[in-house]
């Protein structure tokens, strides 16, 4: 092949390149450019000597061209090439971007309007929550992290539910983080379970189990959660996950699952009623028991002011400028507490 250049090329312009008006009609990674500036696809076996039709529609054999090929030329067929291609993906990849960003808009705007409504008519069971904020810091299947936004979610919004009334180990309050995604009321969000006390059939990581979701979705209304039922839910699964199951009756109910509940149950609670155990005696002593109290939001003067400087800015700069590295890589610290 003395008169041609091959060029190797990613497999996704490959993939594409049949589209392209001046592209031929084989399927290979290697590009022949031409000084007329036409591009052909070589199939794998379309150098060989057998008088093959080669980046030709007519069924005929190329006719290949002695004229010595230049850089330039090169270039200008591959950028012409690439922005003819780039046109379509740009327009389409913009379209699907407003699409996602309609969807994240009305998603969100249905979320703050089911709060506003719950903060109006506080059921019982609820004690408090925060406004819908951006998730901080999100971490992919592959282990990439990146941030959320207000526009595109998703949206976590900090839960504190009222604990027991009849049983002093559950007594505390419950607190929550949940977790609310672009598809939300289509998509239950994710609960992630807060403060001091286990709780029986939870992950490692304190989220509900999958289990859950699924007796979840059968309260649904046409397919569409809502956030007081999730939270009300939420908190019956916690103090009686037997009952949420339907497993009250242990002694009349052979069936193995309800057999394994009610002993992780009763595990639980041991550990439960030990930890609070030492939790009440060291209560008596503390010197700030307001910092302890679950209901109490955070003031300002409790933190360091450098600390409360640089998390009110936000930046790179002001976070390097309270840390002190005491271990190159290794180990930092920072004023935290006034």
């Amino acid at each position: 092949m003395d008169s041609q250049m091959l060029v190797t090329m990613p497999s996704w312009i490959a993939r594409t390149a049949p589209t392209m008006r001046h592209s031929a009609i084989c399927c290979s990674r290697a590009l022949v450019l031409q000084p007329a500036d036409r591009v052909h696809l070589l199939g794998r076996r379309a150098a060989s000597n057998s008088g093959e039709a080669m980046g030709r529609t007519d069924g005929r054999s190329p006719a290949l061209t002695s004229m010595p090929l230049t850089i330039r030329t090169i270039w200008s067929a591959l950028l012409g090439w690439l922005t003819r291609l780039k046109r379509p993906l740009t327009s389409k990849a913009t379209a699907n971007c407003n699409q996602r960003a309609a969807i994240a808009f009305a998603a969100l705007k249905l979320l703050r309007a089911e709060l506003s409504e719950l903060q109006a008519a506080m059921p019982q069971f609820l004690l408090q929550f925060t406004e819908p904020i951006p998730s901080p810091l999100l971490v992919d299947g592959t282990g990439e992290l990146s941030s959320a936004t207000t526009a595109t979610g998703p949206w976590d919004v900090d839960v504190t539910l009222q604990g027991s009334h009849s049983d002093m180990t559950y007594s505390a309050p419950i607190v929550l983080r949940v977790r609310f995604s672009a598809n939300w009321p289509r998509e239950a969000p994710l609960v992630r379970v807060g403060g001091l006390l286990s709780f029986p059939l939870l992950m490692r990581d304190r989220t509900l189990p999958s289990e859950f979701y699924e007796r979840l979705s059968r309260t649904t209304d046409s397919g569409s959660f809502r956030v007081a039922v999730v939270l009300q839910g939420v908190r019956n699964f916690l103090l009686d996950p037997a009952s949420f199951f339907g497993h009250q009756d242990i002694n009349n109910n052979p069936d193995e699952k309800a057999q394994k509940v009610h002993a992780w149950m009763r595990d639980v609670r041991r550990v439960n009623e030990k930890r609070l155990g030492v939790i009440r005696k060291y209560a008596s002593i503390a010197k700030h028991p307001t910092l302890f109290s679950p209901l109490q939001p955070l003031c300002h003067e409790w933190f360091n002011d450098e600390f409360l400087a640089a998390s009110q800015k936000g930046t790179s700069e002001a976070w390097r400028s309270v840390l002190t590295e005491h271990l190159p890589g290794e180990v930092y610290s920072m004023p935290l507490f006034s």
